[in-house]
């Protein structure tokens, strides 16, 4: 035998998820933030909500395209 495999199986919530692999190996613990302990997890949070929020801003502030207004008020 060349060497051990991992055997993996599918976990219920990870499906879901859209994580199907899990390893029977240990995996090594991480903190909730994502960092390795600093501030480093939490400014990159707040960097990417930063981001989210500006994105969706601009999708609300767009415009209703006359078609989608017109197939309203088809079904209104």
């Amino acid at each position: 035998m060349r060497g051990a495999r991992a055997r993996y199986t599918v976990s219920p919530w990870r499906m879901s998820k859209g994580i199907v692999l899990q390893s029977d190996k240990p995996s090594p613990k991480r903190s909730k933030s994502g960092g390795s302990g600093d501030d480093g997890g939490k400014r990159k949070d707040e960097a990417v909500g930063s981001a989210l929020r500006s994105v969706y801003d601009n999708a609300v502030s767009e415009p209703v395209p006359d078609e989608m207004l017109d197939l309203l008020r088809k079904l209104g």
